[in-house]
């Protein structure tokens, strides 16, 4: 097999043991995080792919119930991402540019229906050799002043999940899927 599919089958036959094995989601995403790096770092699996990537989220992988999904996203320079949840785990490492990611705390404790109140708690420049491991409930914006491409692992595949689009100036959530 040559290098090119190696790194990617590899990682995804790793990435479906730490999975089956793994208690919790924290398990899971500390398991993954070494190798979910190196294969951002294997660029020859992302140039055979890149003639065919649009703007935003470009499918790589997922098992056929929509779990443990891999995409590469490409942003645009001045992409933004409201603040929101995924859902379900997700890494992201940093293949070229930076995604700039602002982490949220939600203050407010959820009894009020469309209402979120949010703090914002740090921010995390994810780049070439970086990773940024968020749980399903973790709130986070992106900001990529240039243009930029990460790998986004998840538990479940976005597209199918119902999660949570908050608006931190409005105090305002909202369920959405994508």
């Amino acid at each position: 097999m040559n290098r090119k599919v190696s790194a990617l089958s590899d990682f995804i036959a790793a990435m479906k043991e730490v999975a089956a094995r793994s208690a919790t989601d924290d398990d899971v995403m500390s398991r993954l995080t070494q190798p979910a790096l190196r294969l951002a770092a294997e660029r020859s699996w992302v140039e055979r792919r890149r003639a065919e990537l649009v703007p935003g989220r470009n499918l790589v992988y997922e098992e056929p119930d929509h779990c443990l999904a891999i995409l590469l996203v490409r942003w645009r320079a001045g992409s933004r991402a409201p603040a929101h949840d995924h859902g379900t785990w997700a890494l992201i490492a940093g293949v070229e540019g930076e995604e700039i990611n602002t982490l949220w705390r939600r203050v407010d404790d959820g009894s009020r229906a469309g209402f979120a109140q949010l703090e914002a708690t740090s921010q995390v420049a994810v780049g070439p050799g970086r990773i940024l491991r968020i749980g399903a409930r973790d709130i986070h914006t992106v900001n990529t002043p240039h243009p930029a491409l990460a790998v986004h692992i998840y538990g479940r595949n976005p597209e199918y999940i119902e999660r949570n689009i908050f608006d931190p100036i409005g105090r305002t959530v909202r369920r959405v899927r994508f």
